[in-house]
């Protein structure tokens, strides 16, 4: 591997790692985009990556906790939607079932049996 993309190899580890100065992101993506070979090389350095990186005890904690996080928040989230349906739909019930009562209580009657 030449120097200058061994360089380029370790600002993308750190790009990876998310440790990366804007400064020398600007530079990976410049190289990046240089061409097809150039992007084919950063996707095989993102695969080498992932195949043998493992992440330290912290960010496991971390990533637990945002996933813990999102999980509660789209929990709440739906039993929010289902209650504002829920609330809707009753809504509807009674105000139709207040115009049959109003035109007509003994046809209400028969509609609950």
């Amino acid at each position: 591997m030449i120097p200058d993309q061994e360089k380029i190899k370790e600002l993308a580890i750190s790009y990876f790692e998310g440790k990366i100065h804007l400064k020398d992101e600007s530079l990976l993506f410049d190289f990046v985009s240089q061409s097809k070979e150039s992007e084919s090389l950063f996707r095989k350095w993102e695969q080498e990556w992932l195949r043998e990186h493992k992440p330290s005890q912290e960010t496991l904690i971390l990533w637990d906790r945002l996933s813990t996080g999102y999980r509660c928040r789209k929990k709440q989230l739906y039993q929010e939607r289902f209650s504002r349906q829920w609330q809707r739909q009753l809504s509807l019930l009674l105000f139709f079932w207040r115009l049959n009562w109003e035109d007509d209580p003994g046809r209400m009657v028969v509609m609950l049996l």
